[in-house]
């Protein structure tokens, strides 16, 4: 049962309050219309040329009134639980649509066109995009099933609700198929440049040449389903994960919490993720543009993640 099970993220989207207002409105004045044109007509056994009249007045007066209280029910709700991605655009949905790690061929956070893909908001459905659920806004989270099919979720939040559902796709996708690991040193650049084409990469690739050149024994991998890379010593445990995001690089180090606050007094967002690594006592979440000109800064936290243990 969704419930039953510990929640790490949820959103739930409606259109706009002036958008229901004027849906609502547009339709309640054509209910006092119908009804005067009722009480208009003439009393009396109705000949049937009469009834299809009587008919679509009737329904002039329940018809808007079902679609005005339709409009204010809806909404879009998300939630991720460790057990699946959860879907509702009730009330067309009564129950929530599961999606679990074994579902998903990949997904990220996107900036789309509503009406160009997909036609505007609600439940849609484009050739060649997939369906898209949807309120407002031009974000969401792209799904890819193994299927082949395609599902776009809406999200005001779309970077972190991409990071909850890679949250809960570790130790659950087939790591033969999704990760690349290096037997020494960094990977080819052939694993990982489709996957991340379209992405900044600057920041990365400067990241990636310090770390092999001042990291004895550094390992490298890649995860092409959520595009990030790993980084271990030797035999030793994972001490470094980088996100790839269009704006940042999300970077989760092998750190207390603790020393969160002393970077943010460098100018950086922290912003905590519930992940394994999270849960384990890893700092997550932080956020390093792109554009960053503080690489000295990045670097002196990335080393501190290799010196020991927490």
């Amino acid at each position: 049962m969704i419930g039953e099970t510990e929640l790490i993220y949820r959103e739930e989207q409606r259109f706009g309050l002036w958008l229901r207002w004027l849906v609502i409105l547009s339709m309640v004045w054509i209910v006092p219309l119908s009804i005067f044109s009722l009480a208009k007509m003439p009393s009396g056994q109705g000949s049937p040329e009469i009834l299809p009249i009587i008919t679509l007045i009737v329904a002039g007066i329940f018809v808007p009134i079902a679609i005005a209280v339709l409009f204010w029910l809806l909404k879009l709700e998300t939630e991720v639980h460790p057990d699946g991605l959860y879907v509702r655009y009730f009330p067309f949905h009564i129950h929530f649509k599961r999606f679990t790690a074994d579902d998903l061929s990949k997904f990220y956070a996107r900036k789309y066109k509503p009406i160009r893909e997909y036609g505007g908001w609600g439940i849609r459905c484009s050739f060649g995009k997939g369906k898209a659920y949807n309120v407002s806004g031009n974000k969401g989270v792209q799904l890819v099933f193994k299927n082949g099919k395609r599902l776009l979720i809406g999200s005001h939040r779309a970077e972190e609700l991409e990071e909850a559902i890679r949250s809960i796709m570790g130790g659950k996708q087939n790591k033969s198929e999704s990760v690349t690991m290096a037997e020494r040193g960094l990977l080819e650049e052939s694993v990982w440049k489709n996957a991340l084409r379209g992405f900044p990469l600057g920041l990365l690739s400067s990241i990636r040449a310090n770390l092999v050149e001042t990291v004895p024994g550094l390992k490298e991998k890649f995860n092409r389903n959520g595009c990030y890379f790993g980084y271990w010593i030797g035999s030793e445990k994972d001490r470094v994960y980088i996100y790839i995001q269009q704006k940042n690089l999300r970077i989760d180090l092998c750190i207390s919490r603790d020393l969160e606050e002393d970077i943010r007094r460098q100018g950086f967002n922290v912003h905590y993720v519930n992940n394994y690594q999270g849960r384990t006592g890893w700092l997550t979440g932080w956020k390093v543009p792109h554009s960053t000109n503080k690489i000295e800064a990045v670097m002196k936290w990335l080393h501190k993640a290799f010196e020991g243990n927490l």
